[in-house]
């Protein structure tokens, strides 16, 4: 951040492509520190992580289940997690709010969406018993083991995160000025 601070402009952050997740996490990084970060996107992951294993770009946010075998071999130095809570396979990274940029929480999530007429009673049902699944003790742990935490919400707990997100999403791609391609 340091660095990133007194160079403005000058460090150059690989994503796997306009728009994508480890894209708009660099950016909302930027706007919340006030740093100017350079966007260099990629056609994918794996070009990205290629570039920066060899050194070419300094930066990259990716998923910590592919990330923690590559820091173990000491290929890559992780500097902490975007999530607000630290990861269960990596307890001993900070998350970036607890590195000093309070409130960050970028993460990958899963939801299960039906088409907006389904009946309230199958949505109901379909809750139930997704909730009950997840909540099984080797859905926890198979999940915990990849790096997940299991959110069993409510539909409407479901919508309040979804509308908090589109917020988020919205004003990040506003900031940045991040336009179709």
């Amino acid at each position: 951040m340091a660095f990133a601070k007194s160079h403005p402009g000058q460090l150059n952050v690989g994503n796997s492509g306009t728009g994508s997740l480890p894209h708009l996490t660099a950016e909302l990084l930027g706007s919340m520190s006030g740093i100017k970060l350079v966007h260099i996107p990629y056609k994918g992951p794996g070009a990205a992580l290629i570039d920066v294993l060899s050194g070419q770009v300094p930066v990259y946010f990716m998923n910590v289940i592919g990330a923690l075998p590559l820091v173990k071999a000491n290929k890559l130095r992780a500097l902490g997690v975007s999530s607000s809570v630290r990861s269960p396979i990596a307890p001993e990274l900070p998350t970036i709010a607890e590195a000093g940029l309070d409130g960050f929480d970028m993460t990958n999530w899963y939801g299960v969406l039906v088409p907006s007429g389904t009946p309230r009673d199958v949505v109901a049902k379909l809750q139930q018993e997704v909730a009950r699944a997840m909540n099984l003790d080797d859905t926890k742990d198979l999940m915990a083991r990849s790096g997940m935490r299991v959110i069993a919400s409510t539909p409407q707990q479901f919508a309040e995160f979804l509308s908090r997100e589109m917020v988020k999403y919205e004003r990040v791609i506003k900031l940045a000025r991040i336009k179709e391609e």
